[in-house]
C-alpha cells in the first residue's frame, strides 16, 4: 500500500480496495475542502486513473459553474472564519461547528428550488396561522374564566 498526498487535507490510497473506499466516504475526508470534497472522487478519479478501479459518484456534476463556486467559497470561508477552526486540524480539537452550520445553511439553499421555497413557506404560513388561530381560542377560554372568577 502507498500513500499519496492528492491536496492537503485530502491522502490517495492506492491498494485497489482501499481507494473504492475511500471515493464512497470522500464527503467525510474533506478537512479544509469540506464543501468542495463531493467532487474528490472525480477528482482521483481523473488524477489517478490506474488507482481507480471504478467511481460512482452521486451528486455531483462534472464542473461547477460560477454561482456553485461562489457559495462553496462563501460555505468555505464560514468554516475558517469559525473561531474553533485549526487549520483543518481536528483530533485533539473541536471542530469549527458553528462555520460548519452556516456552511451547511448556504448549501441546503442550493438545494433548493425557487418553488421548493415558495411551498415551504406556505406550509410554515398555514401552520403559523393555524398556531395563531389557536392562540386567539385560548385566549378567549381565559378571558371568559376570568370573567366567572370574577363575578364570583
Amino acid at each position: 500500500m502507498s500513500l499519496t498526498i492528492v491536496q492537503k487535507g485530502l491522502l490517495l490510497v492506492t491498494t485497489p480496495f482501499l481507494v473504492q473506499v475511500g471515493l464512497i466516504t470522500a464527503l467525510a475526508w474533506g478537512q479544509q475542502r469540506q464543501l468542495e470534497s463531493h467532487t474528490a472522487a472525480l477528482e482521483w478519479a481523473v488524477s489517478y486513473p490506474d488507482s481507480v478501479a471504478s467511481a460512482i459518484p452521486i451528486a455531483t456534476t462534472a464542473r461547477h459553474s460560477a454561482q456553485q463556486i461562489a457559495f462553496n467559497e462563501v460555505g468555505r470561508q464560514a468554516i475558517v472564519a469559525d473561531p474553533d477552526w485549526n487549520e483543518g486540524n481536528y483530533y485533539d480539537h473541536k471542530p469549527p461547528a458553528r462555520g460548519l452550520a452556516v456552511a451547511r445553511m448556504v448549501g441546503h439553499i442550493t438545494y433548493m428550488s425557487d418553488e421548493d421555497f415558495k411551498e415551504q413557506l406556505e406550509t410554515l404560513n398555514e401552520e403559523l396561522e393555524a398556531l395563531n388561530a389557536q392562540a386567539r381560542d385560548l385566549e378567549q377560554t381565559i378571558a371568559g374564566n376570568v370573567a366567572e372568577i370574577l363575578e364570583a
